[in-house]
């Protein structure tokens, strides 16, 4: 007989469970999931999952369940929320916290309330889970706006699987895609697997996203992972959720030290030259003083308060009285040069020649490439 799952348990012992915890949040623990820097064997950040109390132990999947059985999910959600934003402090430099909450719950005004009253979210990661299908898109990407605003990042979870179809992704525009695990299970084993996920990373570079691999369990699913290029994964081989934002263990680090050799000088990073940035795009006289200060110098980038690209001044345009251009291709100094130049011929052709901006893991600007030089490395290396 299959053991029956404690979701189905009687409602009345749930209502008495989740009332307590609703009673005291802080009954709510966090553990910390590291999402890793396939490149370089680094934490790129943690995904903050909860935990409930019970005797005997009931998942975090039966407690969200019957909390939508008895119509109380936004409050847990909110409540999880919360706990999670007080780990901030926590979070080691360069690190991103990724949390969870549903498109429904979302768009409800005490989950936006607990967000809000946070502030400044730079570093926090919104992961919108595949609970159900989305019903206004518009709706959503109103609430979104000003989380982003405040400094967060979005993404989408599943990738591949249920209601985070391509569509979705689309629509929502994410900063992260985080392929399912079952696309990841054995993938190494399974071509046509291989193949799903080489085109959601191709899919995800022509909108500028990072994709997470998640539930890697295996060394050959994180090989094969890694010969697709994918840039971050998650899972029981990289670290099991834990209590406290855990360094990676030293099995990880020695993979790390492994690809850093054989990844070392590759990057699109050295070629990366310095460049001067302003803070608002409305600045003409600053950036009129750097061009003038500089002859030679060719470009001025915007950045907004996190230090994220989000505008260019070229000079040519600049002298001309026109508008900078809009937010200029981002990536990661370990991509390689050659799928940065392919990425760079798929813009408009007016943006088409226009510098690459290389950023950190968080999202901030780190210099800049020319095209000119990037061709010319290509060429040399052919």
């Amino acid at each position: 007989m299959a053991p029956l799952h404690l979701v189905d348990a009687p409602i009345q012992g749930w209502s008495s469970l989740l009332r307590s915890v609703l009673d005291r949040p802080e009954s709510i623990d966090i553990h910390f999931q590291p999402i890793v820097d396939l490149s370089r064997g680094v934490i790129a950040g943690f995904e903050a999952l909860a935990r409930f109390p019970s005797q005997p132990y009931r998942s975090p999947d039966q407690w969200f369940g019957a909390a939508t059985r008895l119509n109380v999910h936004v409050a847990l959600e909110a409540a999880v929320i919360e706990r999670v934003l007080r780990a901030r402090a926590l979070l080691p430099a360069n690190c991103f916290l990724s949390l969870n909450v549903g498109p429904h719950a979302l768009i409800d005004e005490r989950v936006q309330h607990v967000l809000r009253d946070a502030g400044a979210l730079g570093g926090i990661v919104i992961e919108v889970t595949e609970q159900a299908a989305v019903r206004d898109y518009e709706e959503l990407r109103n609430v979104i706006a000003p989380l982003r605003e405040a400094g967060a990042f979005l993404a989408v979870d599943d990738a591949g699987a249920g209601y985070a179809s391509l569509s979705h992704i689309a629509n929502l525009r994410p900063d992260f895609i985080k392929i399912d695990r079952a696309l990841v299970t054995d993938l190494d084993r399974d071509p046509a697997k291989a193949a799903v996920v080489e085109t959601l990373g191709t899919f995800a570079s022509r909108i500028d996203a990072w994709i997470v691999a998640e539930g890697i369990e295996r060394a050959g699913e994180l090989q094969r992972l890694m010969q697709l290029e994918v840039p971050l994964g998650q899972g029981y081989r990289l670290g099991r959720p834990a209590p406290r934002m855990e360094p990676l263990a030293v099995e990880v680090l020695e993979l790390g030290a492994r690809v850093g050799t054989r990844m070392a000088g590759s990057g699109i990073g050295a070629l990366s030259e310095p460049v001067a940035a302003v803070a608002s795009a409305t600045r003409t006289d600053v950036v009129a003083q750097i061009f003038a200060r500089d002859p030679e110098a060719e470009l001025v980038v915007v950045v907004d308060e996190h230090e994220r690209p989000i505008a260019v001044h070229l000079r040519p345009l600049f002298e001309r009285g026109e508008r900078p251009s809009p937010a200029p291709l981002c990536v990661l100094a370990q991509a390689r040069p050659a799928d940065v130049a392919q990425r760079a011929m798929t813009r408009e052709p007016p943006q088409r020649f226009d510098p690459v901006a290389v950023i950190d893991d968080l999202g901030r600007l780190a210099g800049v490439v020319r095209i000119e030089r990037l061709v010319e490395t290509l060429a040399t290396s052919a």
